[in-house]
């Protein structure tokens, strides 16, 4: 896999896919749910060969502005996981 089309991915169409793993979970226990997308994640990150904690930047940098706020599409996916997979209001 190559970093540089990783590290320079559109952010509006990660968090739509993002939308689209969680949406497809609810039939499965909150445990369960978080358990599989790590599960998942684990996965994808040893079959790329880029390590966790490399894509977690990526992450970052892509769900963050340069003034490091949250950008919008990224916020609406925090409300979504934490009102239907950890179960918070």
């Amino acid at each position: 896999m190559n970093y540089d089309t990783i590290s320079n991915a559109d952010g509006k169409r990660v968090s739509k896919c993002a939308f689209k793993v969680i949406d497809n979970i609810h039939d499965f226990e909150k445990h369960e749910q978080i358990l599989g997308i790590a599960c998942a994640f684990w996965e994808i990150s040893r079959q790329a060969g880029i390590s966790h904690s490399r894509l977690m930047e990526v992450v970052n940098n892509i769900a963050f502005e340069a003034d490091r706020k949250k950008r919008i599409e990224f916020k609406a996916l925090e409300h979504y996981v934490k009102r239907h997979i950890i179960g918070e209001n």
